[in-house]
């Protein structure tokens, strides 16, 4: 529907003759109270609105403005007899116009704007009913994605409820880290998430393999142990979006020196998030193996003391950081 607000009744009957035989619903109003009330209660998609500038009562600037509260979208075009740089400037800043109409116009010329308005309404349409299914399909995939997230998380508080506290202290130290790095915050999620997941494989294996010391176990049950960072990826990558953070979780124990597990992968070779990770999991795992009996100074130098060999020396300064951070005064 097209909408042309003018106090001039002549004006008016112009137009009317004008857009007559146009295959499009053409309304008229004399002034902008009027139009006002009928976009108010229009039940039909108002596309284009045309109004004069000059109008007793409500200019057609304030027309233009008190129309996007029912109209939003519709393409607006101003109409004036005057050179008023100034009206023309506010009825598009203020207004909401696209297009500035001088009085008296040309017949073709009109009937080409409002076509033309018509047109590019109605590609605006379709393309804002694509964005908005895109931004559904989305948000859609964001809940399936959460709510699988959420099942993964919830495994390992079912069958390993420790391992709960201490993978959220982990990615806590993680984040912070790669916070110390400069690291964007796509690369911080990736690693939250892989954090909290690094040991999902363990969920796996019998309780007396999880839950053991690995300098306890025997070379069946270590062999076992080596395998729940394959077994984590092969768990999280099934889910879309996940290749990354599952790839993270692979290499969460290899070493520095190529002496880790399971692929032996040394230096860069290595995912920054899973270096990361592998430190970040280690000073948690002493922290909480001292249980206060040792200063904190004396843990962080006990883990960097191996910078170098099994932690990226690098990273010692931002794990340090951080730990001082986290862990003084508990």
């Amino acid at each position: 529907m097209v909408i042309f607000v003018d106090d001039e009744e002549q004006v008016l009957q112009s137009l009317k003759r004008l857009f007559r035989g146009e295959p499009y619903t053409v309304v008229f109003a004399t002034s902008g109270k009027l139009a006002l009330e009928m976009l108010a209660a229009a039940e039909e998609e108002v596309e284009v609105i045309v109004s004069d500038q000059r109008m007793p009562a409500m200019t057609g600037t304030e027309f233009l403005i008190r129309s996007q509260e029912f109209a939003p979208n519709a393409i607006r075009m101003i109409m004036t007899g005057y050179s008023d740089i100034q009206v023309t400037i506010d009825a598009i800043n203020k207004g909401g116009a696209t297009r500035y109409i001088s009085k008296p116009w040309d017949n073709q010329e009109m009937l080409s704007f409002v076509q033309e308005a018509i047109a590019k309404y109605r590609d605006d349409s379709k393309l804002r009913t694509d964005l908005h299914k895109i931004h559904e399909q989305q948000r859609h995939h964001q809940e399936h994605f959460s709510a699988l997230f959420g099942a993964l998380t919830g495994f390992i508080d079912l069958t390993l409820p420790a391992a709960k506290r201490h993978a959220a202290i982990t990615a806590e130290i993680s984040v912070g880290m790669g916070v110390s790095l400069g690291l964007s915050p796509t690369d911080l999620e990736k690693i939250r998430m892989a954090a909290l997941l690094h040991d999902i494989g363990l969920n796996t294996l019998s309780s007396d393999v999880a839950e053991m010391d690995p300098l306890c176990m025997s070379a069946t049950q270590y062999a076992l142990y080596r395998s729940h960072p394959v077994i984590g990826q092969s768990m999280i990558e099934t889910i879309v979006h996940l290749h990354d953070i599952a790839l993270i979780v692979r290499h969460h124990h290899e070493n520095f020196d190529g002496t880790g597990f399971p692929d032996g992968l040394a230096g860069n070779a290595i995912p920054q998030g899973s270096a990361i990770i592998s430190l970040a999991n280690t000073l948690e795992s002493e922290m909480e193996l001292n249980g206060g009996k040792l200063p904190l100074q004396k843990v962080l130098e006990k883990v960097s003391d191996r910078g170098g060999t099994e932690f990226d020396p690098q990273l010692i300064p931002h794990m340090v950081r951080v730990a001082e951070d986290m862990y003084r005064g508990r």
